[in-house]
């Protein structure tokens, strides 16, 4: 669902639906980290999932909602209502829903998706994503409802549509990982540790984007510990590269001149490819004034590790 900066901004007050999945380690778009920062740090200007935003799939998903509850109330002769208003759960207040739609005499919501073609599998037989399931979960926590539909249109051209009914034993997992997740790092403002997803690397450099020329830290001991865990696992991965790229020249020294191979059950290209770029250093050298123009400066900041040699 697509949202405006204003309901952005109150919803650094609580946890919703898709937050759950993300603190349960569940979700394809969101980390745990991301979830405190934007309780903790809202930032409004973000517009990167609100109307006018770059996230054109959710914007088209929500475009497309009002169109698929409708099919889903043509198919099923269920008629939906929207709920215009965030639901409190009536234990914990900053656990809260926002819903797609109810079930007119039936105590049930509906939950309304879009996906492209390529996750159409994702949706085949009884399968559901397991992150929408713990947000209508969450949402029939909240609403006390039993049970939940989904109506999904798939690639712009199927539509299928299917009941959850409510899981007491899931709700509650999810309402105790809110519960901690709240209180361990939402009120003391104590960031949870970070994951390896590339989303986290992202925000981490986004939140300390420029190092302080000429400072040091000590870090705690347990940190040697995790570096030697880390260095352990890069020369596992440098062992393994190494084959494969053995095995890969192998492969090349057999095919010859030949485009494509065929062993079993692969097919091997080793296609001719071109590629066309500036050289830099002689655009300056030849034309300055055009370099100048066109150079750009970027700063990030490197991620390197060393051993200290013994004195």
């Amino acid at each position: 669902m697509v949202i405006t900066k204003e309901q952005l901004h109150e919803r650094a007050n609580y946890l919703g639906g898709s937050d759950s999945a993300a603190i349960l380690g569940l979700s394809k778009w969101k980390t745990p980290l991301m979830v405190f920062m934007a309780k903790v740090f809202p930032n409004p200007d973000n517009t990167e999932n609100t109307i006018g935003g770059k996230n054109e799939a959710a914007y088209w998903g929500s475009e497309l909602e009002d169109i698929v509850a409708k099919n889903f109330q043509k198919l099923t002769g269920k008629r939906v209502q929207r709920v215009n208003k965030t639901l409190v759960h009536p234990q914990h207040k900053f656990i809260c829903a926002n819903l797609d739609r109810t079930i007119v005499g039936e105590d049930a919501l509906l939950e309304v998706k879009t996906c492209s073609a390529y996750k159409a599998e994702e949706w085949e037989g009884d399968n559901i994503p397991m992150e929408y399931v713990v947000q209508v979960q969450h949402y029939l926590a909240v609403t006390g409802e039993a049970g939940a539909y989904f109506a999904c249109l798939i690639g712009g051209q199927r539509f299928v549509w299917k009941y959850v009914p409510r899981d007491e034993e899931l709700i509650k997992t999810i309402i105790d990982a809110l519960v901690d997740f709240w209180t361990r790092f939402v009120i003391p403002k104590t960031p949870p540790v970070a994951t390896g997803a590339d989303r986290d690397t992202d925000l981490l450099g986004q939140m300390y984007p420029v190092a302080g020329e000429g400072t040091s830290i000590t870090l705690p001991d347990v940190d040697e510990v995790l570096l030697d865990q880390m260095k352990e696992l890069e020369d596992q991965i440098d062992l393994k590269k190494e084959r494969v790229d053995e095995i890969k020249n192998q492969i090349r020294q057999e095919m010859q001149d030949n485009e494509t191979a065929l062993a079993g059950k692969y097919i091997v290209t080793w296609k001719n490819q071109s590629r066309t770029s500036i050289d830099s250093k002689a655009l300056k050298e030849k034309f300055p004034a055009i370099y100048e123009t066109v150079a750009r400066t970027t700063t990030s900041r490197a991620f390197r590790t060393a051993v200290k040699k013994e004195k």
